[in-house]
């Protein structure tokens, strides 16, 4: 038979070596969540940044095109512009014959 006191002291060791092992997983996990945290902290501004550039850019987009549309405007204006005269000048070579 183990006495008790001998018995008593493995149970007291087993239960000491497996509460260090409890509490050394928890800060290892708790250090890896901290990490986790962080990362997710940084992917959170990276992609704030991305999206501040790529409003940038579709604003830059959006200046361009109404840019290229006005000229086409303007383009069009002259053109109909031009036929009304050509129009204009047809008919009077009309009433003349």
């Amino acid at each position: 038979m183990v006495p008790t006191e001998l018995a008593m002291t493995a149970v007291l060791s087993g239960l000491a070596i497996s509460l260090t092992a409890v509490i050394a997983t928890v800060r290892v996990l708790g250090s890896r969540i901290t990490d986790v945290r962080e990362d997710m902290s940084g992917l959170r501004t990276d992609v704030r940044e991305d999206m501040t550039e790529i409003r940038g850019e579709i604003g830059g987009l959006r200046q361009e095109f109404n840019g290229r549309f006005d000229d086409v405007t303007e383009q069009l204006t002259t053109v109909r512009a031009s036929l009304g005269a050509i129009d204009a000048r047809l008919t009077t070579l009309e009433q003349q014959r």
